[in-house]
């Protein structure tokens, strides 16, 4: 082995690996900027969907409101918890089948 050190880059060999350095980076920040848009979109999406089945949810079983036994005016304590309690159970589990 030669002890010889390598010859410094000429001024276009910098120059080339300057602007080929400027282009990775580019390149990078293109990705990157791509990556992001992309998180974006589906955060946004799986939001929306979400957005959309609660109130599929809340459509559905809102006619539970409907079919629910009467709470009448002047009911007993246990009848009335008794009452909210069966509602809430239909809400949960949605419209009984007819």
């Amino acid at each position: 082995m030669s002890n010889e050190r390598p010859s410094p880059p000429t001024a276009a060999e910098v120059e080339l690996r300057k602007l080929l350095h400027e282009q990775n980076i580019k390149a990078a920040q293109h990705a990157h900027d791509k990556s992001d848009e992309f998180a974006r979109q589906t955060n946004e999406a799986a939001i929306n969907g979400a957005n959309l089945a609660l109130r599929m949810a809340l459509l559905i079983n809102g006619g539970c409101c409907r079919c629910a036994p009467h709470i009448h005016w002047r009911p007993t304590a246990r009848r009335q918890k008794r009452a909210v309690a069966a509602t809430l159970d239909w809400f949960a589990w949605g419209l009984p089948p007819h």
